[in-house]
């Protein structure tokens, strides 16, 4: 029945019908000014952000060793922070570096930073430490190589899971890494002792015991052993003038107290002008610091690293002043 006779004899709801088919058959028949085509506009990206934490996975191998040392480095965009690895219990998701076990080697510690996080308390998280960094982070870990591997063609295969937060906004970090080989490199000397040319002290250095467990008292011993007629400066752990300055730069896992001197100061009769009176040791002397070792610490190989900046003088006259650097490591477990 076609609609005028509907609307003549009364069938109202049909009636209705009819008036938006109309409708839509004149929209239907009016030409469209626009083409349409699935097309994104030139740097519109509808799929994942930018990455704010770019990582990176480098390994290299002791010179002659089935050792090694593995690397992940974290670079954080402007703004955010990742957590680190050591973050406690209670607090933020800590980052997590896992080596998986196809790869053609093992870790012999754990993953530890180039430089301490940075440490915070948030109201949300109550007493518990928040510990985070910022710009650049790079972790390393001890590892063993499988046997008959060349390193060169060995795989490690890493999985990181992370959190990384800006202001109020998180995000997950999870990504898998195929480390790349960057070379040798050749193991620190231990024991015995380093002389600068040319220069008037040699130095040594250790801990007692050799290795540690969790929890343990230890300490670590530095020796300077001084030519006649010479003497060091007072121990600081600031940059004083004459001082002789120890800064550990590198401990993970473990509290280092102030140094103990072997001897007595020897104050200067004579005045520095600008500086005072000046305490020295007469010969040689060894400095002891204690060592308290974290009661959680997993068992492992950790780095070790201090740098000693130092002058000698006679009665009557100073040499340049110089520095060294101390480097190794310590087995807990």
């Amino acid at each position: 029945m076609k609609c005028h006779n509907m609307l003549r004899i009364g069938y109202r709801s049909a009636a209705i019908l009819c008036l938006l088919a109309s409708i839509s058959t004149v929209h239907a028949q009016k030409p469209s000014p626009f083409t349409l085509t699935p097309q994104l506009p030139a740097g519109l990206n509808l799929g994942e952000p930018a990455k704010n934490v770019e990582l990176t996975a480098t390994f290299e191998r002791e010179t002659g060793a089935d050792r090694g040392r593995l690397h992940v480095k974290a670079v954080i965009g402007e703004g955010w922070h990742l957590y680190s690895v050591t973050q406690p219990k209670g607090g933020p998701k800590p980052t997590r570096i896992e080596l998986s076990k196809e790869s053609d080697a093992k870790l012999l510690g754990p993953f530890t930073p180039d430089h301490k996080p940075h440490e915070s308390k948030q109201e949300i998280f109550g007493d518990v430490t928040i510990e985070d960094h910022v710009d650049e982070v790079t972790w390393t870990a001890p590892i063993e190589f499988a046997a008959n591997v060349d390193a060169s063609s060995a795989k490690l295969q890493l999985i990181v899971d992370a959190q990384a937060c800006k202001d109020q906004s998180c995000l997950p970090v999870e990504e898998s890494l195929t480390a790349k080989f960057t070379g040798t490199y050749e193991a620190p000397k231990s024991g015995g002792e380093f002389r600068d040319k040319d220069s008037v002290v040699a130095w040594s250095a250790r801990f007692e015991p050799p290795s540690f467990q969790p929890g343990d008292d230890a300490k670590l011993i530095v020796t300077a052993a001084v030519d006649e007629g010479y003497h060091v400066y007072q121990a600081s752990t600031k940059a004083v003038n004459f001082s002789t300055v120890m800064i550990v730069s590198k401990k993970p896992a473990i509290l280092i107290g102030s140094p103990e001197a072997s001897s007595e100061l020897v104050v200067s009769d004579q005045e520095v002008p600008g500086v005072g009176k000046v305490a020295y040791h007469e010969g040689d002397v060894t400095w002891t610091f204690p060592i308290q070792v974290d009661k959680t610490a997993e068992h492992g190989q950790y780095p070790f690293e201090a740098y000693v900046g130092y002058q000698a003088c006679t009665d009557r006259a100073c040499l340049e002043r110089r520095g060294i650097k101390l480097s190794g490591s310590f087995t807990i477990g």
